[in-house]
């Protein structure tokens, strides 16, 4: 037929090659262990604990809450109210040196009471903020309830879009799959097959190629454009959620300086300024080429490419994935996933919208238009499999990684839009195979005559390459309502791992040989029991000597022995000691002996008596 495509068998080994090459690279670098995660810095702990019930007469010096992520110094803080919703700290509320905590010291002399901490961060790794509250008690008052005083919202809720987010999302998504596709299209696609095939085709050829070149360039230029917009409009919307503020209100108290300058997505926003200036630049030259008909556009489209995938790695950065603490895998597979996707779309939009406006440079009747795309199919088919194969894979991870248990497939928000945006993909997957196999299968059947003459076969071909333009637009639409699916997706939390609510617990501190401990005993109640002693010392500093931290439980109403309970010290905690493994067996009067054996020192010790009930 005068094309130089590769044989059906042949594109099928191919793409069977290439699907066992990424599936072996994903399935044998997959980490071993996936932790569930949660979008934003969930709470991890405090001091004192959620719930925490504390002896008659000592209240806290001050309030420190942890975090599962690092967070932003500036939008993220701690504040506490007693029973009449009022405010008992100091309102110095600021990051720990390691970046995950929150400290705000109280007021002295704090009467015995309920007392509720209410905090709000920033994460540095997605910009999502989180809001929550816990209570804790001081004496035997009853401690007031988290929806007590200012409102508050749940920090593991997962229906938290707003359209505004879900719309610079998508902005982003489709600019860029309109500038990686259209490059890769361009690149690995396109070109290829004109080169080859140019003296196959009629005197239209150049008129095709300057047509298809300038209509390329504008595309690609529409396609930034929008990345650009996007980009702003994303600065914009983050300042909004770091400050709490509604849009109009973010010039106030330089919030959105602070966001731009004084923040990790800043920064990233910034890198990404300066990579969308330079992709400008280099479209700039390769315009101008194609005007001055210096066909040198592979090494500027080249350029633009690796350009354009660097701003899709800033997607990542600020992204679910970078929350991760497999980040080292998430983040190389959602920037894999997100290419593969963007090939995908972008394709279909040049495919389905630019060459049709490059072939109608034929001439009706000549069979040039059905022979250029004879060439084209094969090609097309082996990159959009493997940009399947990749899809599937890496979105198989990530759900797998985002979703614990697997039943918030269907049971939470993101989950439900993730089964959107599955079944948008296998529509969009059975259009593809019913062009590939109908309407390509009969194109190369009613192709050009022999010797490229023109005859009813070739007229019919006319015709069906026709009807394969509409349906590639109608896929291309529909890649862009999956773009949709995916700016829902991604401004949605994935959905928190249902904990069972916080249990009562008993906080007991002291002082012993200018070494200060606090034992937190949880549930407090007969059988197994969660044990935590912390060790400061006399500067109110973690200890970083690691010591033989145990405990001795002896019940006082009744003989039932005596328990050594070793605890073990946390990794990565200095100073803090745990185990789960205390059964006390029966309620009533307990004696609880602490003993930190300290090498080639004397044990230290301190003994008191808590009262376990039923």
């Amino acid at each position: 037929m005068g094309t130089q495509s590769q044989p059906p068998s042949m594109l099928a080994k191919r793409a069977g090659f290439i699907f066992c090459i990424i599936g072996c690279l994903f399935f044998f670098c997959m980490p071993s262990q996936a932790h569930a995660m949660v979008a934003g810095a969930q709470y991890s702990h405090s001091d004192p604990t959620a719930n925490a019930h504390l002896a008659s007469g000592e209240p806290p010096v001050a309030v420190q809450v942890w975090f599962t992520e690092r967070i932003e110094p500036r939008f993220s803080q701690v504040e506490v109210y007693n029973q009449q919703d009022k405010r008992v700290d100091r309102h110095d509320s600021g990051v720990g040196s390691d970046g995950a905590s929150v400290r705000v010291s109280l007021l002295a002399g704090l009467p015995d009471g309920g007392y509720r901490v209410v905090y709000h961060n920033v994460s540095q790794a997605d910009g999502h903020a989180v809001m929550g509250s816990f209570s804790f008690e001081v004496g035997g008052s009853k401690a007031p309830t988290s929806a007590s005083g200012p409102s508050s919202q749940n920090p593991g809720d997962d229906n938290d879009f707003d359209i505004w987010e879900v719309g610079v999302r998508w902005l982003n998504y489709l600019g860029l799959a309109g500038l990686v596709g259209g490059l890769l299209f361009w690149l690995l696609i396109w070109r290829p097959v004109v080169d080859a095939s140019i003296e196959y085709v009629g005197p239209e050829s150049r008129q095709v190629r300057q047509v298809m070149m300038l209509r390329s360039s504008s595309f690609l230029f529409w396609s930034w454009l929008i990345v650009s917009f996007g980009s702003i409009a994303y600065l914009f919307y983050q300042a909004s959620v770091d400050s709490g503020t509604m849009p109009w209100a973010i010039f106030a108290n330089q919030t959105l300086a602070n966001v731009a300058f004084k923040s990790r997505f800043g920064v990233v926003w910034f890198f990404r300024l300066i990579l969308l200036l330079v992709a400008f630049i280099i479209w700039l030259a390769g315009r101008r080429a194609i005007h001055e008909r210096r066909y040198r556009l592979n090494e500027l489209w080249g350029l633009l490419l690796l350009v354009s995938i660097a701003i899709m790695c800033t997607t990542s950065l600020i992204s679910h994935a970078a929350g991760r603490q497999d980040l080292w895998f998430m983040i190389p597979s959602d920037i894999v996933h997100m290419l593969a996707a963007s090939f995908w779309v972008g394709e279909l939009l040049m495919a389905g919208f630019i060459l049709p406006l490059a072939l109608r440079q034929f001439k009706p009747g000549t069979a040039d238009r059905s022979r250029v795309l004879l060439a084209l199919i094969p090609r097309f088919s082996l990159f959009t499999i493997i940009c399947i194969v990749v899809l599937i894979i890496t979105g198989t991870v990530e759900a797998t990684a985002l979703l614990k248990p697997f039943s918030q497939l269907w049971t939470s928000s993101y989950g439900q839009t993730l089964l959107v945006k599955l079944g948008l993909f296998i529509l969009l997957l059975a259009l593809g195979i019913y062009h590939q196999l109908r309407i390509g299968s009969r194109l190369s059947i009613a192709g050009p005559g022999q010797g490229g003459r023109v005859d009813a076969a070739s007229l019919s071909g006319e015709k069906l390459q026709r009807r394969l333009q509409t349906l590639l637009r109608s896929e291309a639409i529909l890649g862009i309502c999956l773009l949709v699916s995916v700016g829902f997706l991604t401004s949605l939390s994935p959905a928190p791992v249902v904990s069972p609510p916080i249990s009562r617990a008993a906080v007991y501190k002291g002082t012993v040989s200018g070494l200060q401990y606090t034992l937190t005993l949880s549930p407090a109640r007969p059988g197994r029991n969660f044990i935590e002693v912390g060790l400061k010392d006399h500067y109110s500093q973690p200890v970083r000597t690691t010591y033989t931290v145990s405990v001795h439980a002896t019940m006082l109403d009744i003989d039932t022995g005596v328990q050594d309970i070793a605890l073990q010290p946390v990794k990565g905690s200095p100073g803090l000691y745990r185990t789960t493994s205390a059964n006390f067996v029966t309620a009533g009067n307990w004696q609880l002996t602490i003993t930190i054996h300290r090498s080639g020192s004397t044990d230290l010790k301190n003994t008191f008596i808590i009262a376990l009930g039923y």
